[in-house]
């Protein structure tokens, strides 16, 4: 699912030079010099199987990060950069709400959103969306 959402940004978010996955949050340690996008596997829930059977079948609601990385210039606090976080974050819903990162599972829907780090004059933020998909043993 990482390597489609990061497809699918390449194709609609003109504002990221790049746009990478990541293992992890903790795997993303350099300050970019160009704006950057992180795609990162967040969490995966799955609900109780409710056959009663040999059968298991579940619902599986996955969660990934987009993390967005905009450099500040000239912006002690990062204030003046709220307004452009904003409309990166716009953009990335626009591409990503609704849109099915493969046939198996259900559109993503935003999940939440947060700052993650402010360092060296870069803004962080994360934004996560969550899907859904069905699996069953065989």
């Amino acid at each position: 699912m990482i390597l489609p959402t990061i497809a699918r940004l390449q194709q609609e978010v003109d504002y990221f030079y790049t746009i990478e996955g990541a293992i992890e949050l903790s795997a993303i340690t350099d300050t970019p010099q160009r704006p950057a996008a992180f795609v990162v596997p967040m969490i995966d829930t799955a609900q109780r199987s409710g056959t009663g059977t040999q059968v298991v079948r579940q619902l599986v609601a996955e969660t990934i990060g987009v993390v967005m990385m905009i450099r500040s210039r000239n912006d002690k606090y990062g204030g003046r950069q709220l307004d452009l976080v904003n409309t990166v974050r716009a953009d990335v819903q626009t591409a990503l709400l609704g849109w099915q990162p493969s046939p198996n599972h259900e559109p993503f829907e935003f999940d939440r959103g947060r700052l993650q780090d402010w360092k060296d004059g870069v803004v962080m933020w994360l934004d996560q969306y969550r899907t859904e998909k069905q699996i069953r043993s065989t």
